[in-house]
């Protein structure tokens, strides 16, 4: 009898339930954040793109871009400083950008892009402790931004009636920030006008002075100089000089190939930079040179950057450094070369001039 009565008991509740409750789950808040890569790179679409968040509370996190431009982190109740950069940084050592690493990344105001070492030129001079910078890297840019988020946390429906309504884990949009990053290094090259180029084997030389690294938070390079050990080919000749005449003599140019650099610190304008040229002549000896950047020369580099940063200059700037060397008069002919570039082969770099 009292198995009877647990059974219709059981049948009266199950009669009584035609219909399921909805089920609810909890929304996670996403920043969405969204690059224009056009004033650094000049390029539509950017997937190759990280974004650092920093919180308040002394918290990070790193994103990688799975879709052109946006990226779109979960975040919580605070404030937060955001870094976005070019590149996917998997460490600070690993990164799929040419010749660069990062250090201090812990801290947005310390987050640094620093040149990797370059090789040697066994042929120039080479102080203690200097730093060879890498000439093969690639451009670096950057953006940052500050935002405050609720953090709002809300429900969705999950099912409805006991029919799925929602697969997609209901994560909504919460706030949203645009940045446009900005070229933080900057295509250069170095051109030598020189009298009775035809006397000249090959040239090289070291640049001194430009910073090797930039602060990606601030945009702004550091104060540790590097040098770039450059060869210098394409030799132009401008002027063809008369034989016998010392009074019409030979003119051209030689430069190096395009490089990139982190350009010089834009708040020490009186900071020497210079060039050392040495020229393999071909009788057999050498001719050596220091060249010293005018400060009013820096100051131009520097204005321009500045203009580039404020908006504006709707691209990077570009640098351009020129100097003169006289050779001693060459009466046999010839022209200028080079020993075996290898790996440092002059390319052909497509730059779009301010």
């Amino acid at each position: 009898m009292r198995n009877i009565l647990i059974i219709f008991l059981a049948a009266v509740a199950l009669a009584g339930c035609d219909k399921q409750r909805d089920l609810y789950g909890i929304s996670s808040p996403l920043l969405e954040i969204e690059g224009d890569w056009r004033f650094s790179l000049g390029i539509a679409e950017m997937r190759d793109a990280t974004a650092m968040l920093y919180k308040d509370d002394g918290t990070s996190g790193k994103w990688l871009f799975r879709e052109p431009n946006v990226v779109r982190p979960k975040v919580s109740r605070g404030e937060y400083d955001v870094l976005v950069f070019n590149g996917l940084m998997f460490s600070e050592q690993e990164t799929n950008l040419d010749a660069v690493f990062f250090r201090n990344t812990d801290k947005a105001e310390t987050f640094e892009a620093v040149a990797m070492p370059g090789t040697p030129n066994s042929r120039l001079v080479r102080s203690e402790g200097e730093y060879i910078a890498s000439n093969d890297m690639e451009v670096f840019t950057s953006a940052d931004g500050m935002i405050s988020v609720e953090g709002e946390r809300v429900f969705y429906i999950i099912y409805r009636n006991g029919e799925r309504v929602s697969t997609n884990g209901g994560d909504h949009v919460e706030d949203e920030l645009y940045l446009t990053p900005l070229a933080r290094s900057y295509w250069c090259q170095i051109i030598v006008h020189l009298t009775n180029p035809s006397n000249a084997l090959s040239a090289a030389g070291s640049f001194r002075g430009f910073a090797g690294s930039a602060f990606a938070f601030s945009g702004l390079p550091s104060h540790f100089d590097v040098t770039h050990q450059l060869r210098l080919n394409d030799l132009q000749i401008t002027k063809a000089g008369t034989r016998g005449d010392p009074d019409d003599e030979e003119e051209g140019t030689v430069r190096t190939p395009w490089f990139v650099t982190f350009g010089p610190p834009l708040d020490v304008p009186a900071r020497r930079y210079t060039f050392d040229l040495t020229v393999w002549l071909r009788d057999g000896q050498t001719m050596s040179k220091e060249f010293e950047v005018s400060r009013e020369e820096i100051e131009r580099i520097i204005e321009r950057i500045t203009e580039y940063r404020n908006g504006e200059m709707t691209t990077p700037p570009v640098i351009v450094l020129e100097f003169c060397m006289e050779l001693p008069e060459n009466l046999s002919g010839g022209s200028i070369s080079v020993d075996d570039w290898g790996d440092d082969e002059l390319i052909t770099v497509p730059i779009r001039r301010p």
